[in-house]
């Protein structure tokens, strides 16, 4: 089975991609039958140009396939993209005057488009007959457990013609996430592509390159899973380049865009006052709030909406949450406007975890882009934050044993579509720790 595309988005779920379909070696009778392609083994993929692009928030994929008909006659062939099962992350638009769907929309395949040597065609939403419960299980129905429908595209291949086919689309990235009281585990973010479903399809890919390009994730976060010692750094991204490659689970790509966060409330040994402890990829931070914070502006209230700086330390883990932020209150994008922190005596700063922008209105707003961070007015560091809605680590560092003041300076923005407010969210204070400190939870 080849893979003409390569992602699912879910949340608690893994990530999929089967494109062409998949062969039971089973008769099925009646009108009830998994979706199986049809003339596959007549075309060989020649060469497998795979792009994926990774966004804060979203993958984009881009592949395009030389094929060729093998079979030295015109061959029709029938093959499908799988959509997954999370209805709950589909949304439809509605036609609200025949209250029927006009387009579905899957979180994990957004914008599906096939083309066949330059022109578009259609691809046909179609539902999986395994999904319904109907079909009982069978040897190798395992592989179609979680998946919902496909997409399923008919495409003549001339004799001995080259035959171009390109598919693109948007996904999110597949992540698990729960909250208890105050306590969350947000898990990695990832993205798959499953090289092992090259089957059906004839013949090995005779040749492929798979490009993974940084579009504005955080370099420290992107990690390749699978496969082991394939990928190789090049110009800031990373690069596979095959040959004659009959695809096994050992090739299957996982991708991580993000790294897992988690944060728990602690009672350490002996104290009456609870920490919150941080816990980012595989390190540990012991979180504060436990700060004065001033800034050279503010916006106005709005309709009883504050803008105030003290908006970004007024609560624990919940700010990621909340609906408030502060915003600058100068004309244009804010070039130039400070936060001031000061530390309670005693507290150990080593990283400050950041939520860029506005949640309310991310996009409209601007975001903060480049800062400069100064501490105790000596020591000066130039960082700059992602355009996201999520917790973000900053380094502070070689920093002082001892801090007293910390000022973040506005040097660049991301721009907003509709208003010039540069807007963040939260701000924490952390110090790295070696280990979990000893203690009991909240609960």
């Amino acid at each position: 089975m080849r893979t003409i595309l390569a992602f699912y988005l879910a949340l608690s779920a893994a990530l999929f991609a089967n494109g062409g379909g998949y062969s039971h070696g089973i008769a099925f009778t009646g009108s009830l039958a998994p979706f199986t392609a049809e003339g596959t083994e007549n075309v060989q993929i020649m060469d497998e140009q795979l792009t994926i692009d990774l966004y804060p928030d979203f993958a984009r994929v881009k592949v395009r396939y030389e094929m060729h008909n093998v079979s030295g006659k015109s061959t029709k062939v029938t093959f499908g993209f799988p959509v997954e099962d999370m209805r709950e992350t589909m949304y439809e638009v509605i036609d609200t005057k025949e209250k029927k769907p006009l387009k579905i929309n899957p979180q994990y395949c957004r914008d599906y488009s096939i083309k066949v040597n330059g022109k578009p065609i259609k691809a046909k939403y179609t539902p999986e007959a395994y999904a319904t419960g109907k079909i009982k299980p069978f040897q190798s129905s395992e592989v179609l457990k979680g998946i919902e429908a496909w997409y399923v595209s008919s495409v003549r291949f001339k004799a001995d013609t080259p035959t171009i086919i390109e598919i693109s689309y948007d996904s999110d990235y597949s992540f698990s996430t729960y909250f208890v009281s105050d306590d969350f585990n947000d898990s990695s973010w990832s993205f798959q592509y499953r090289l092992s479903s090259g089957g059906i399809w004839h013949g090995p890919i005779k040749k492929g390159k798979i490009t993974i390009n940084n579009r504005g994730v955080d370099p420290k976060h992107i990690k390749v899973s699978k496969p082991t010692n394939q990928f190789i750094p090049k110009d800031g991204n990373l690069v596979w380049e095959f040959q004659d490659l009959e695809p096994t689970i050992e090739d299957d790509i996982t991708v991580v865009a993000r790294i897992r966060y988690s944060g728990v409330v602690v009672f350490p040994k002996g104290e009456d006052e609870a920490i919150y402890v941080y816990t980012i990829g595989d390190q540990i931070y012991g979180n504060s709030k436990d700060f004065k914070i001033l800034a050279s502006s503010e916006l106005p209230s709005v309709s009883g909406i504050t803008y105030e700086v003290q908006n970004i330390g007024r609560t624990e883990y919940k700010a990621r949450l909340k609906q408030e932020a502060w915003s600058e209150g100068v004309e244009g994008d804010g070039i130039g406007e400070t936060i001031t922190i000061t530390p309670n005596a005693g507290t150990k700063v080593t990283h400050l975890l950041m939520m860029n922008g506005y949640r309310s209105n991310f996009r409209q707003n601007n975001r903060v882009k480049d800062l400069t961070i100064t501490i105790n007015d000596q020591h000066e560091v130039k960082r700059m934050l992602y355009d996201h809605q999520h917790q973000q680590l900053i380094d502070l560092g070689s920093i002082p044993n001892k801090i007293s003041k910390i000022t973040l300076r506005i040097d660049s923005v991301y721009k907003g579509t509709h208003f010039e407010d540069t807007c963040l969210t939260d701000i924490t204070l952390l110090n790295k720790l070696e280990k979990m400190p000893e203690g009991h939870g909240a609960r």
